[in-house]
């Protein structure tokens, strides 16, 4: 997948992808994305990354395992400002606890334009750990 995006010249508009596949390219490559979705995360940096540098998102979905909610939790909270054209936000989460409820609280806050909330929890197969 990642030599797809890279070999691509066209500006990408939609991507969904899994894992870390994101953290190995260049970050300025998703600058143009419109929606997103992240589904098997390994690490929160990788949330911090599109925060930061996919300005233009207005549709997120992420799916996150258990192992890594903590990081979500805190590159949520720790990047709260960016997105601002975020209208709809889905969140497929493994358990809901203070931490990850105080982290979308404020990461949530700022975006006004907010049309759709998704939250839902989930439970990771153990099998999925492996990928």
């Amino acid at each position: 997948m990642r030599q797809t995006i890279t070999a691509t010249s066209l500006p990408l508009y939609s991507l969904g992808a899994f894992g870390d596949v994101l953290s190995r390219c260049d970050s300025q490559r998703f600058s143009t994305l419109v929606e997103l979705t992240l589904a098997l995360l390994t690490s929160g940096d990788l949330i911090g990354t599109v925060l930061i540098h996919c300005t233009r998102i207005q549709s997120l979905t992420l799916i996150v395992s258990d192992a890594y909610e903590g990081d979500v939790a805190a590159a949520l909270r720790t990047h709260s400002d960016p997105l601002p054209l975020l209208t709809a936000f889905q969140v497929f989460y493994p358990r809901m606890g203070r931490k990850m409820s105080e982290s979308m609280v404020s990461f949530l806050r700022n975006k006004l334009l907010l049309e759709r909330l998704d939250m839902g929890l989930h439970e990771w197969p153990k099998a999925f750990d492996d990928i």
